[in-house]
């Protein structure tokens, strides 16, 4: 997506432009770890208002990709140390293999075909992508989400969510 200057008459994004932009900074490094987070500057620098950024901003630390601190502001997220990483992969080696012999055994939630065509369209779209990498951890969000919510446990769910 082009980004236009304030200076070239652009209507307002939307928050979802603006969210989408500032995902894939964060992403891309563009917007570095612990790093403070503007939002008066970002808002001049896409030609909208502070309130779809601070909307984005909102809808990032949702994704824990952004912290918001009461009177200190926004900043990005620490990378995880080895320690952290080795247990994420621990949880999920755990969470995910059980939830994926729950859907395998539910015909009614099964997601093996909607899976398949997810699996079809991300090869798909890799062959004229900018950036296989955003394709990637949005296909593999998207991939074991769907695992996950056809296990038809909520809790699992949602503790596996807040690992991204």
């Amino acid at each position: 997506m082009a980004e236009q200057s304030p200076e070239s008459g652009s209507r307002a994004r939307p928050a979802v432009d603006v969210y989408a932009m500032l995902r894939a900074r964060i992403l891309d490094l563009q917007l570095p770890p612990d790093e403070k987070v503007n939002i008066d500057a970002l808002a001049r620098e896409f030609g909208v208002s502070q309130t779809p950024v601070r909307e984005a901003l909102s809808q990032l630390e949702g994704d824990n990709l952004i912290i918001k601190t009461p009177g200190k502001g926004y900043r990005t997220t620490q990378l995880l140390d080895m320690a952290e990483l080795r247990e994420l992969f621990e949880f999920r080696l755990m969470v995910e293999p059980w939830a994926a012999g729950v859907a395998a055994l539910n015909r009614l939630s099964n997601p093996a075909r909607m899976l398949q065509k997810s699996l079809s369209a991300f090869e798909a779209g890799t062959e004229n992508a900018t950036s296989v990498r955003h394709l990637l951890v949005a296909h593999d969000t998207h991939f074991h989400d769907s695992i996950l919510s056809a296990s038809s446990n909520q809790f699992a769910l949602h503790a596996y969510r807040a690992t991204h």
